[in-house]
């Protein structure tokens, strides 16, 4: 049985399709990437799902009591609670079982004995119900879910709203998959991650039962937790089963046979304006050009949708510069008391492509900042070789556009006039498609305007780049432009980056910032994260974790929980054993009645009667086995 289904849902922007009478339906189990160039409905699609927006035409269909978490890319609201409130919210299904539970103990003592049995009997139900869930394990559910998202012990206690709006995402996200729904729907979840926590997340998916249905422009990521992709493409779903890398493979193989059609197409065409043209003026031919023009004008055209041509692009050419490229000497800065970076010793030459990695708050960015020329308040020495020309990107760049600009003028006034001609190329490349060129920087949102930023940076000559989190808001599309023109650059590249993909393509040498130092790796980006994987996890540089609790607070806490547990199920079996004890004396009433000559020789009141009697019998068997099992709960919870 389906999770949830669209029959024949269609929506429309203004005069554009986004969705036209699509049906789809996500399976038990189903491990589901959604694919499609940006504005082709992923969110919108995400949305109908989740029953967040309606569709214009179509209907959605959720079986009853499926549960189903959904994470948007972006508008996350939290409440006013700590980073462990927030997340314990995800808990609060099932805390209303338990609530509903301890109303109905309390009721079995005032209500009737003709409705105690019910009241008992669903009480049971709530108590199986959260003894089967997460909810009795939820603070150590919690505690791994947020480690491994990368918060601190120390960050639970602190208010969710004092963190960035991307640390507030990774709270969202943590509380949907501690909701351990059977449906997921995830728009863009590694958006705001590092490398370890999408790492975490990827162990995750892999190993949950639930069904998923997600949006991400990470290809490892995908390639690691998916076996289906459903592309959506002017309007329609197409869906190719395997990961991510096979689904690509197929769609080359597609637009390869497109290409030939269009090429065996257009040469057709050309040969049949050749011959209108050639005997348009010839009465004998006529007839025969008349049927060539009707023929060509009912030709259904084929085009090559704008997003999947692909686009290449080469940065100016490299300045000459010496073979050394940079020399840093005992470097070392501190906020306060806190060292970050510890005196790092590194030679650079000409060409080398580097990965900077690290944990969260190793110092990456602050590296980047430096060798950046934005923070001089450092000690040790930075030595650039002879006739080094630096260009930077950082996601705090966008400060240098020029508001007042269109989109168009921004990237103009920085190209040399041999890219001018490739402008509306590239941008579109990097999203700014048709009139979106036009659009005054002012009116930009934050992603747009880094990835202005970047085009900015494509267009300047030099010959070191220092990109900090490059792809961060590109698509994949934009991330294979910016990765085919850096794996072409000729000079030095220093990249921090979360993509997996783009890093074991790009780098060829990965400096690793630790606690305790630095260390070099030369095997590329993926030797060195399958080295990273046998190496004991270091704590945060920036926050270590608190200790654990001890064994005293443990016990006590696990105590606690265990006298809560044998108070209620005491106060169960006593009231069991009391609805049992009633029922016993009832069926002595009974039986004694039915001996009795009125009764027996009444033939309707002898079978209203036995009627009672098998009824009773039947509750007495019911409680009986609900005590049994009781009784077994509480020995095990006294041990």
């Amino acid at each position: 049985m389906s999770f949830v289904q669209l029959q024949g849902v269609s929506v429309a922007f203004g005069a554009r399709d986004v969705l036209n009478q699509v049906n789809f339906a996500l399976n038990r189990g189903q491990k589901v990437a959604l694919s499609g160039a940006n504005g082709s409905g992923k969110t919108t699609l995400l949305k109908i799902l989740a029953g967040v927006q309606l569709p214009d035409g179509g209907k959605r269909i959720l079986p009853e009591k499926t549960s189903l978490a959904y994470l948007p890319q972006t508008g996350i609201l939290l409440g006013t609670g700590s980073v462990y409130e927030e997340a314990e919210r995800a808990f609060d299904r099932w805390a209303a079982l338990e609530a509903e539970a301890e109303t109905l103990l309390e009721r079995v003592d005032t209500e009737t004995s003709a409705s105690t049995q019910k009241l008992l009997l669903r009480q049971h139900e709530l108590h199986e119900a959260l003894m089967a869930s997460p909810y009795y394990q939820r603070r150590e559910r919690i505690s791994q879910t947020l480690t491994g998202l990368g918060f601190s012990d120390r960050d639970l206690a602190r208010p969710a709203q004092s963190f960035s709006g991307g640390w507030q995402m990774r709270i969202a996200l943590g509380r949907c998959l501690l909701e351990e729904p059977e449906l997921l729907l995830l728009d863009e979840p590694t958006n705001y991650l590092d490398l370890e926590a999408i790492d975490w997340l990827e162990g995750f998916l892999k190993g949950s039962p639930c069904g998923f249905l997600l949006v991400s422009h990470d290809r490892s990521f995908l390639d690691a937790v998916v076996d289906e992709v459903v592309e959506v493409f002017q309007g329609s779903l197409t869906s190719y089963k395997g990961n991510y890398s096979t689904y690509e493979t197929r769609r080359r193989e597609e637009l390869a046979r497109l290409e030939e059609a269009q090429r065996i197409q257009a040469a057709e065409i050309e040969r049949q304006e050749a011959y209108i043209d050639r005997f348009r003026s010839k009465a004998t031919k006529a007839s025969g050009v008349q049927s060539r023009i009707k023929a060509l004008a009912k030709i259904d055209r084929i085009e090559l949708p704008e997003t999947l041509v692909p686009i290449h692009f080469q940065f100016p050419s490299a300045p000459h510069s010496g073979k050394q490229v940079l020399e840093l000497t005992n470097l070392r800065k501190s906020y306060g008391t806190t060292p970050v970076l510890r005196g790092i010793d590194l030679t650079i030459t000409r060409g080398e492509k580097i990965a900077v990695a690290g944990r969260n708050g190793a110092g990456k960015s602050t590296l980047m900042r430096i060798l950046a020329g934005d923070d001089t308040q450092f000690e040790g020495q930075i030595r650039w070789g002879t006739d080094v020309q630096t260009a930077s990107f950082s996601q705090d760049h966008e400060r240098s556009l020029d508001p007042h600009k269109t989109v168009l003028e921004e990237v103009e006034a920085d190209a040399p006039t041999s890219m001018i001609p490739r402008l509306r190329d590239l941008l579109g490349a990097f999203l700014f498609r048709g009139d979106d060129v036009q659009k005054r920087v002012s009116v930009l949102s934050g992603g747009e305007k880094n990835r202005l930023t970047l085009v900015k940076l494509l267009l300047r000559p030099a010959n070191v780049l220092l990109l900090d989190e490059p792809t961060n808001h590109l698509d994949l599309a934009s991330k294979d432009v910016l990765l085919e023109a850096l794996e072409q650059f000729e000079g030095t590249v220093f990249v921090v980056s979360h993509d997996k993909y783009f890093l074991s393509k790009l780098a060829q040498k990965v400096l690793e910032l630790r606690p305790e130092g630095h260390r070099l790796h030369w095997g590329g980006w993926a030797d060195y994260h399958d080295a990273g994987l046998q190496r004991p996890a270091l704590p945060q540089a920036a926050a270590p974790p608190l200790p654990e609790p001890s064994e005293s607070q443990t016990d006590r806490e696990q105590n606690k929980r265990r006298q809560s547990l044998v108070r209620r199920l005491e106060r169960e079996e006593a009231a069991l054993l009391d609805r049992l004890a009633e029922l016993e004396s009832q069926h002595g009433s009974l039986s004694e009645a039915l001996s009795r000559p009125e009764i027996y020789s009444d033939g309707e009141k002898a079978r209203s009667v036995q009627a009672d009697l098998k009824a009773n019998e039947e509750a007495q068997s019911d409680l009986q086995t609900l005590w049994e099992t009781t009784a077994q709960e509480l020995d095990d919870a006294r041990k």
